[in-house]
């Protein structure tokens, strides 16, 4: 069985893995100190600001929405268009997530046919 692998974890397993950034390095690329990115990375303090993630994934080459969503927040982009339509969005995102038996093909599909939408009302 496997633990839940939390934020800390995550950014540690990225910076050691997928980059070349020492602990002082990624620390000093996004513009926090080395000690509380040893915090966050050993869960010892809770996710940083959006910001700050969203620097994160830059600098490690991961998904922003996914570290965010790892940390239990959401993208400013996200919040910011739920805020402008804030009946209609939450709605649309309950309706499709009603039963939870979405396959990621699914929402593939969802967002191919939503992008060809937009397209289309684009070239009119």
């Amino acid at each position: 069985m496997h633990a839940k692998r939390t934020f800390g974890t995550l950014i540690r397993e990225l910076r050691v893995k997928n980059s070349d950034y020492s602990l002082r390095q990624l620390a000093a690329f996004i513009g926090i100190s080395p000690a509380y990115l040893s915090r966050l990375e050993s869960d010892r303090d809770p996710p940083p600001s959006e910001g700050i993630i969203v620097k994160m994934a830059e600098a490690l080459g991961a998904d922003k929405d996914e570290l965010l969503s790892q940390a239990n927040k959401v993208s400013p982009d996200i919040y910011q268009i739920i805020k402008d339509n804030p009946k209609t969005i939450p709605s649309f995102l309950r309706r499709l997530t009603q039963d939870r038996d979405l396959a990621e093909d699914d929402w593939a599909k969802i967002n191919e046919f939503v992008e060809q939408k937009r397209l289309g009302k684009k070239r009119k």
